[in-house]
């Protein structure tokens, strides 16, 4: 019988990357990974190579890695503390165990949900965090944080800063921090499995039992969140520097798509995001939250057959000729969809020019350069001012109801 993947998700700040956390992340991987054999593991990490791939749905990339982990690796740090999405990743891998608890353990699930919510985090000290940086932690996150700061046993040898003194000549102070630590965490791990009479592949079984329903209830909070100006995902961005607009994209929603912000058109590889006109602020447009990637060539040139015609770009994006283009707009609009016109892409480049956190605050994936739109006169033109060829942006018009999908 096939063994399954122990999934585990990686929880940090990105600036701790900067400082090594990249090197740690391998080594807790390949150390675990050698404690738990035979069995697989992979550690969800979104920066990483097999993270999260570019142009995806942050939102639906970290839900998705939170409902199949068994474990989350917590790196703590005065960073991690003040960044909103770190918290809320914290406060899903809760809510995975708590659910969790409840299926095997359905006539005392808060017994077994204290119990496996100890065993299942694992907290690595990679800073430490003076009192005076807790303060501006917002409540009631700063008090479940602090209890679980403080009553969590940190392995020994994954209280970092300590562990860097002790060994500050090893060759590698990561992988031997990880060595020791692997050992610690499968037996911790072994021991409430048995005690609460499951295993690695029952535990991965009963995650399994309502991974669909976990996957829909956060998305739609990692939205709603988002489109409040609360989230972001990426680097450690300030606060939403333009709240209307995220404010916008929330009314808006409201009045044309039920209260949604996102549209997936899973068919083509496609994620649609509400966005507000620059021109009226009561009209608004779906757009494609990144042009169509190289990854989905297969896709659409088994949709549209001899109207494919693109090129791998040097982006991660598919790039088009004009008459590629010409050649497949009347299939586009067949789907409800089409280029954007110059004053949409307009707008859209206005949006890009706010901070890097509050595009992937609005559901965007990438920040296109080079698309195609339609001028005034029908005529097709890129948004760079390039003649030849151009990514392709997808867009649809927002009427009283989302278009179909």
């Amino acid at each position: 019988m096939r063994l399954p993947t122990v999934h585990a998700f990686w929880s940090y700040s990105r600036t701790t990357e900067l400082q090594g956390t990249d090197a740690l992340h391998a080594a807790m991987e390949a150390s675990l990974e050698e404690a738990i054999a035979p069995m697989p593991l992979r550690i969800f990490r979104d920066s990483a190579a097999n993270g999260l791939a570019s142009g995806e749905d942050w939102r639906r990339g970290i839900v998705q890695a939170v409902a199949r982990s068994t474990l989350l690796f917590w790196v703590q740090s005065p960073r991690w503390l003040h960044r909103p999405v770190c918290r809320l990743e914290f406060e899903a891998f809760r809510d995975r165990v708590r659910r969790a608890a409840a299926v095997l353990k359905p006539h005392d699930p808060q017994a077994a949900f204290e119990d496996l919510w100890s065993a299942l985090v694992v907290p690595i000290r990679w800073l430490d965090v003076d009192e005076d940086q807790w303060r501006d932690v917002p409540d009631p996150a700063r008090r479940a944080l602090a209890r679980d700061w403080q009553r969590m046993n940190v392995v020994p040898s994954l209280m970092l800063p300590e562990f860097r003194r002790r060994h500050q000549s090893a060759g590698s102070v990561y992988a031997l921090a990880c060595v020791d630590a692997a050992a610690a965490i499968r037996a911790r791990v072994a021991a409430v499995f048995e005690a609460h009479q499951t295993s690695w592949r029952g535990w991965c079984d009963v995650l399994a039992t309502d991974a669909r329903a976990f996957e829909d209830a956060w998305l739609d909070e990692f939205s709603r969140r988002a489109s409040e100006g609360g989230e972001s995902s990426g680097q450690d961005a300030p606060a939403f520097g333009d709240l209307s607009l995220a404010t916008r994209q929330a009314e808006l929603a409201r009045r044309y798509a039920g209260g949604k912000t996102r549209l997936e058109r899973p068919e083509l590889g496609l994620t649609l995001v509400l966005l507000p006109r620059d021109d009226d602020r009561m009209s608004a447009f779906w757009c494609a939250s990144a042009p169509v990637a190289n990854r989905h060539a297969r896709t659409w040139a088994r949709r549209f057959g001899t109207l494919f015609s693109a090129e791998p770009g040097a982006a991660g994006a598919l790039t088009w000729s004009r008459e590629a283009i010409e050649a497949l707009r009347p299939a586009l609009r067949d789907e409800g969809l089409d280029i954007p016109s110059v004053g949409e892409a307009a707008g859209l480049v206005k949006t890009l020019a706010v901070d890097r956190g509050a595009v992937h605050r609005l559901g965007l994936q990438s920040v296109p350069r080079g698309f195609w739109t339609v001028a005034a006169d029908g005529a097709l033109v890129t948004q760079s001012g390039a003649a030849d060829r151009g990514e392709l942006l997808l867009v649809a018009a927002a009427a009283q109801e989302a278009p179909r999908g």
